[in-house]
């Protein structure tokens, strides 16, 4: 009995020993800066702060989300501005481009010639270098009434004359084509007539048929009606005259009215 008993006091003894220490442990802990609630602040924010982050995660992801929605949004408004743009420019460029066309048109049919006559217009689409010099290819052919003798002019004068034809296109030996030959009347001045062909290069040579009375640099030349030009088609105007020696005959330079290297329009006489 005295042995058990004495175990008993030993128990009691270390049980109030561990309440001390406890009671130590916690008023030391309420002393202390922080405090109970600062301890219980402390565990609260081990606890929740992965939580908070985990919340500010998603936070930031639908921000990302909306911030891309906004940015693909102002892309696809900056191609719809662009592509405005770009096809107002367009616009204004078919504009010019038609004033220029019409420019052109009227250009080539302000012609006397074509006054009392039908004719078509037509697109110069390719310059021939296959065969002789000085042939141009056109957009027009039979099926528009074209045919080969038919004339070719520009609003500048004579053009040449049509030597083939399909059904959509046709070749034209211009003046500078060789063995292109053109029967001229000084304007002005009908008894003064001659005949012009290519020099070979981008001009005209010719003759003068009645040498007497003067034919003088500065001189337009126009067609004199024989052959297949109607008459009073501007030719060009005279470079250079000079009488051969030994003869009666006046030799003439001549510079086309039709600029051949920026022909675009011409018309054709039907």
């Amino acid at each position: 009995m005295r042995e058990n008993h004495g175990k008993k006091k030993i128990i009691i003894i270390c049980a109030a020993a561990a309440v001390l220490i406890a009671a130590a442990v916690f008023f030391k802990a309420a002393g202390s800066s922080y405090g109970i609630k600062g301890t219980m602040q402390n565990a609260a924010a081990m606890v929740t702060e992965p939580v908070s982050q985990a919340i500010q995660g998603i936070k930031d992801g639908f921000r990302g989300i909306f911030r891309f929605k906004q940015v693909v949004a102002e892309n696809e408004s900056l191609k719809q501005e662009i592509q405005q743009l770009r096809l107002e420019q367009s616009e204004l460029e078919m504009t010019r481009n038609e004033k220029e066309e019409l420019k052109e048109l009227q250009s080539v049919f302000h012609c006397e010639a074509l006054a009392e006559r039908r004719a078509v217009a037509a697109d110069v689409t390719a310059l021939d270098y296959t065969g002789q010099q000085g042939v141009i290819i056109i957009d027009k052919g039979s099926q528009d009434g074209v045919e080969a003798g038919s004339c070719v002019v520009s609003g500048d004068g004579v053009v040449g004359r049509i030597t083939q034809v399909s059904e959509r296109s046709a070749k034209v030996a211009s003046l500078l084509a060789e063995k292109s030959k053109v029967s001229f009347q000084v304007k002005g001045k009908k008894k003064k007539t001659g005949v012009v062909e290519s020099d070979g290069k981008d001009g005209l040579t010719g003759y003068v048929l009645e040498a007497k009375g003067t034919v003088k640099q500065g001189d337009e030349l126009v067609t004199s009606g024989i052959g297949t030009y109607p008459e009073a088609l501007k030719i060009g105007e005279v470079e250079k005259a000079e009488k051969k020696n030994g003869t009666q005959m006046l030799t003439i330079q001549v510079t086309p009215a039709v600029s051949f290297s920026s022909l675009k329009k011409v018309a054709v006489i039907l």
